[in-house]
C-alpha cells in the first residue's frame, strides 16, 4: 500500500468513526495497525533516500578521483 491510500484510509476511518459504525474498541484497534504500516512505509522511503544520498556522494567522489586522474595524465 503507498503512503497516500493509507491517508486515504484514515479519512475512510474517521468516516466510519464519525457516522457510529465502529465502537471506540474497533477503531483503536484499526488504528494501531494502519500507524504500524504507515510508520514502516516512513521507514522504508526514509532509508530510500539515505541510499539515493550515499549513491551520490559516492558518484562525487569518484568524478573527482576520476578529474584529478585526468590532470595527472594530461
Amino acid at each position: 500500500m503507498k503512503l497516500y491510500e493509507i491517508a486515504q484510509e484514515y479519512n475512510d476511518l474517521m468516516q466510519l468513526i464519525e457516522s457510529g459504525e465502529l465502537t471506540s474498541e474497533m477503531a483503536e484497534d484499526t488504528l494501531q495497525a494502519m500507524n504500524c504500516e504507515f510508520d514502516d512505509k516512513a521507514r522504508s522511503c526514509i532509508m530510500i533516500v539515505r541510499q539515493l544520498q550515499a549513491d551520490s556522494a559516492g558518484i562525487s567522489a569518484e568524478i573527482d578521483r576520476l578529474k584529478k586522474l585526468q590532470k595527472s595524465t594530461d
